[in-house]
C-alpha cells in the first residue's frame, strides 16, 4: 500500500517544463534539477571538470513540482558544478542529469554556452531526409576491423586506428580502382 501512495504522490510531481539543467546566457545561469523526494539541494562550483575543491556553494529553493533552481549572476560559460542533494537525511554529491556537458568522467558537470560550440557554416547545415526509410542506407563499421585489414590501403603507420580514416586516395589492395 505504501509503495501505491509513494508513486502516486510523485505522479503529483511531475514537471514538464524543458528547462532544467544549467540554462546558460552572459548575463546569468539558471540551474534547475528536478528532486521532488530532496529536503535540500545545493549547488557546487569547481573551478576545473577534476577538481576536489569548491570554489562555492549555494543553497537552491524548491518551487513547484519538486523543482530546486537558483539564479547565478554574470557569465558563468565553462564552470563547473555539481548538485549536494539531501534526501532522507543523507547527502550525495551528483552530476547533473539534465547537464549538456561534463568534466573529468562525468563527475562534475559544466556550464556551456552551445551557440559557440557550433562549427563553421553550422546554421546552413540541412537534415536529409529519405523519401522511405527503406532508401536509406545506414552503415555501421568497426574502426580497427575495417583500417587493419592487409586489403584497406591504409598506410602501415594509422593501421587500427582512426587516422586511418583521415587518409585520402586509398584503395582496394591499392591498386588504384576501389575507393576504401
Amino acid at each position: 500500500m505504501s509503495d501505491k501512495k509513494y508513486y502516486h504522490t510523485l505522479d503529483e510531481y511531475a514537471y514538464f517544463g524543458n528547462d532544467l539543467g544549467a540554462v546558460y546566457s552572459k548575463e546569468k545561469t539558471v540551474f534547475k534539477v528536478w528532486a521532488p523526494s530532496a529536503s535540500a539541494v545545493e549547488l557546487k562550483i569547481y573551478a576545473t571538470g577534476d577538481s576536489s575543491v569548491c570554489t562555492s556553494s549555494h543553497s537552491m529553493t524548491m518551487l513547484e513540482n519538486g523543482v530546486w533552481s537558483i539564479t547565478l549572476d554574470g557569465d558563468r560559460k565553462n564552470t563547473y558544478y555539481t548538485y549536494l542533494v539531501t534526501v532522507g537525511g543523507v547527502s550525495r554529491e551528483t552530476a547533473d542529469i539534465y547537464a549538456k556537458a561534463a568534466g573529468v568522467n562525468g563527475n562534475k558537470s559544466m556550464v556551456v554556452d552551445l551557440e559557440s560550440t557550433n562549427p563553421t557554416g553550422w546554421e546552413n547545415d540541412k537534415h536529409i531526409f529519405c523519401n522511405a526509410p527503406t532508401d536509406a542506407i545506414v552503415w555501421e563499421i568497426h574502426v580497427r576491423d575495417f583500417s587493419i585489414s592487409k586489403v584497406s590501403g591504409v598506410s602501415e603507420k594509422n593501421k587500427g586506428k582512426f587516422l586511418a580514416f583521415t587518409e585520402s586516395g586509398t584503395t582496394l589492395d591499392n591498386k588504384g580502382k576501389i575507393a576504401t
